[in-house]
């Protein structure tokens, strides 16, 4: 696949561009810059200045790709992408925060890492939240969460959404710019430094019904003034060089290109997706699974409390099998005993 602009596939003509491989092309990554990064980045700037800009990387191409190691020492290939800015106002800003959603994050005398790293020697690296008291905090779609039970087994169990008039809810520019830059990975490795920077946010937008979409919300109304402006700016560029790719918004893809261009998945074999694709390790990285390497499923989820507690909504299956029976003998043995202990203990006689 990855010589999908060379090679024909099974027979069929060779596709026109490598971002028509699995619907490339209807997305962007996607990363905030500050005007001096703009400037440092992407030279003279075409349009009206803004203290911030969306630049999108789109398009990926293998003309003028070459082959890099990754963080394991792999080779891979590493693609040339066609970009975009766009210059964004404090409303703009303001949606972006509304709709943020982070990692799980701890901060600490003022500073943020990630939930599960140790940050020891690192700290030069870490981003600054100053006002944000220490705690355990996620972001989801806007809403701003605190962990009060980290050091449990099970510390993913519960959260709850702190007063609005918590610092995190300040939504300032540069605390959006800094979240959105760095809300997956908390590491200032992140920071825009370069065009052809490696270590990009896993953040990603996209075309739908006219609107341009970040983090699952629309940015721009269909008839912003930014995004007409961003449209006949991709189209001059076009113009000027008939060789670039404008980002706009193709459409949903038919059946045709789906069949044509989407991923195959072979017979007996699984596609793997982490429910968190920015911090999931899935079919991405290791392949497809064997039908023959899954053993079992989830039956039931016991935490966290909330809206999925319970059974999931996939097709049913028996439920008198050897793991099945296991599992809730165990649950309900470890039910009984707790409340005979509680029970007991609460007829003992005081000590007094």
């Amino acid at each position: 696949a990855i010589f999908g602009e060379i090679l024909p596939q099974n027979g069929r003509p060779r596709l026109a561009h490598y971002s028509d491989h699995w619907g490339m092309k209807h997305f962007a990554m996607a990363r905030l810059l500050n005007e001096t990064q703009a400037h440092q980045i992407h030279g003279d700037l075409e349009f009206s200045r803004a203290p911030y800009y969306l630049e999108l990387s789109h398009h990926p191409s293998l003309q003028g790709a070459k082959l890099v190691r990754d963080e394991y020492n792999r080779a891979r290939p590493d693609l040339h992408t066609s970009t975009s800015l766009i210059p964004l106002s404090q409303e703009h800003l303001q949606t972006i925060a509304s709709h943020m959603t982070t990692c799980r994050f701890i901060v600490k005398n003022g500073k943020a890492h990630r939930f599960g790293w140790d940050p020891k020697g690192a700290s030069s690296q870490l981003p600054k939240l100053p006002q944000v008291p220490d705690g355990t905090y996620e972001i989801l779609d806007g809403k701003v969460y605190k962990l009060p039970f980290t050091w449990l087994p099970i510390s993913g169990g519960y959260a709850y959404e702190v007063a609005p008039d918590h610092p995190l809810y300040q939504r300032t520019p540069e605390q959006t710019y800094t979240l959105y830059n760095l809300g997956i990975e908390l590491h200032n490795f992140y920071l825009p430094t370069s065009k052809s920077q490696r270590a990009t946010p896993s953040r990603y937008a996209y075309f739908k019904e006219g609107q341009l979409h970040l983090l699952g919300a629309p940015l721009f109304k269909k008839d912003d003034p930014v995004n007409l402006s961003f449209q006949l700016q991709e189209l001059q560029k076009q113009l000027n060089n008939p060789a670039y790719l404008p980002f706009q918004d193709a459409g949903p893809p038919t059946q045709e290109e789906i069949a044509k261009n989407g991923l195959k998945i072979p017979e007996k074999m699984y596609l793997v997706l982490g429910d968190n694709h920015a911090m999931s390790s899935d079919s991405r990285q290791f392949g497809f699974v064997p039908e023959d390497n899954i053993k079992g499923s989830v039956s039931f989820i016991f935490s966290p409390p909330g809206n999925r507690l319970g059974r999931l909504p996939h097709p049913p299956h028996s439920f008198f099998t050897g793991p099945n029976l296991a599992i809730w003998t165990l649950f309900f043995l470890s039910l009984t005993a707790s409340s005979l202990y509680y029970r007991k203990k609460l007829r003992s006689p005081l000590p007094f």
